[in-house]
C-alpha cells in the first residue's frame, strides 16, 4: 500500500514537472515569435468546425472552467473526504487548489506586465 502511494507521488511530480517544462518550452517560442504558424493552423482548423450548436456547447464547456465551478467543486471533493474521515486528502485537495489559484493569478499578472511592456515596445 505505501508502496502504490510512493509511485502515484513519483508519477504526480514526474507529471508536474513535464507540463511546468512544456509550458516553459511554448512561452520560450511565444517570446520569439515561432509559435505564430502553430496558432494560426490552429485558429483555422477551429473556425473551419465551426457551427452554432458547435459553439453553444463550447460556450457552456467553458463555464466549468470558471472560478464559481471550481470552487463548488473543490468544496464538494472536500466536503465528501471529510465525511469519508479522510482529513489528509481533504486538506490535501484544498491546500493544492487554492495554491494552484494563487499560482494562475500571479501567471496572469505577470503575463500582463509583458503584454503591456510589449505594447509600449
Amino acid at each position: 500500500m505505501q508502496r502504490e502511494k510512493l509511485l502515484l507521488y513519483m508519477l504526480g511530480i514526474g507529471l508536474f514537472g513535464l507540463f511546468v517544462w512544456g509550458f516553459v518550452e511554448i512561452i520560450e517560442e511565444w517570446k520569439e515569435n515561432e509559435i505564430k504558424q502553430f496558432d494560426d493552423t490552429a485558429f483555422h482548423i477551429i473556425h473551419s468546425t465551426r457551427t452554432g450548436n458547435v459553439t453553444e456547447f463550447m460556450s457552456d464547456l467553458t463555464q466549468l472552467g470558471g472560478i464559481t465551478w471550481i470552487v463548488l467543486m473543490v468544496i464538494i471533493v472536500a466536503m465528501g473526504f471529510t465525511l469519508l474521515k479522510e482529513w489528509k486528502s481533504s486538506l490535501f485537495i484544498l491546500l493544492t487548489n487554492g495554491l494552484g489559484g494563487a499560482f494562475n493569478w500571479l501567471l496572469k499578472e505577470w503575463f500582463k506586465e509583458i503584454d503591456q511592456h510589449l505594447s509600449r515596445s
